[in-house]
């Protein structure tokens, strides 16, 4: 297990990274986290799409956006 320091600034750059790269994989421009959380349920995204999706619900998180709420 590895624990790292972060700050918010950084989280907020690795989030929009992170939406930044699935809006392009899934060719979804507007996508927003709930339309990727539809298609990860779905087991439609591909194993490196799914681990970004799964960084950015940790990111979400870590935000105390615990409900996810739009990008």
């Amino acid at each position: 297990m590895e624990i790292t320091v972060t700050n918010s600034e950084e989280l907020l750059e690795r989030k929009r990274e992170c939406l930044t790269s699935l809006r392009a994989t899934t060719r979804l421009p507007h996508a927003e986290f709930q339309d990727l959380k539809v298609l990860a349920n779905a087991g439609m995204l591909s194993e490196d799409e799914r681990t970004v999706y799964d960084e950015l619900q940790t990111v979400f998180l870590l935000l105390g956006e615990g409900r996810f709420g739009s990008a």
